[in-house]
């Protein structure tokens, strides 16, 4: 099962993601892991970054084909509308458990503006190369729309007046009644 949490920065993708692999046994593949390597070699949205990000992604691909059926793996990610790459990237995730045959879930995580706002500042984003300004992320909040195309398994959860633990729970009882 390939599970991919997607929604704007600061949303909560990464802490709902290590709680649900708690609660199921997930690997948990966060768009920083990837990101940070590849902006430390390459400038971001260049062509060579997005050249990058495929040629890891293909990497994680491969290792998750000779792995069980039965292991699950969740994605995260802020990936729009805006940006053909961002569109291409979500889609080549859900293709790839097409082709493997493990079950997709596509999960939207939302939240309001001075909730995300809130969230952006926290201590614990510091940690990595994350977001922090709110100004450049109400930008960003009026200028992308996340990317949700329609999946046979998918959900939209807005986490403003949910704990991360809620919102792992709901994703993983979803979970749990796809065969």
């Amino acid at each position: 099962m390939i599970i991919h949490l997607n929604g704007m920065t600061g949303v909560g993708k990464l802490t709902v993601g290590k709680l649900l692999a708690g609660k199921l046994g997930a690997r948990l593949i966060d768009n920083h892991s990837v990101l940070d390597l590849v902006t430390a070699v390459h400038v971001r949205r260049t062509p060579l970054y997005f050249v990058m990000i495929d040629k890891i992604m293909d990497v994680v691909f491969n290792e998750i084909s000779t792995l069980p059926k039965e292991q699950i793996f969740i994605f995260t990610n802020c990936l729009s509308t805006t940006h053909a790459e961002d569109m291409a990237r979500q889609d080549a995730i859900a293709n790839f458990a097409a082709v493997d045959n493990r079950p997709f879930i596509q999960v939207m995580l939302t939240c309001t503006l001075e909730e995300n706002k809130k969230r952006v500042i926290s201590a614990d984003r510091t940690s990595k190369r994350k977001l922090l300004d709110p100004v450049i992320l109400e930008d960003l909040c009026q200028r992308l729309t996340m990317y949700h195309p329609l999946a046979e398994h998918m959900l939209t959860i807005d986490t403003t007046d949910k704990i991360p633990e809620t919102t792992a729970e709901e994703i993983a009882s979803f979970a749990l009644n796809i065969k």
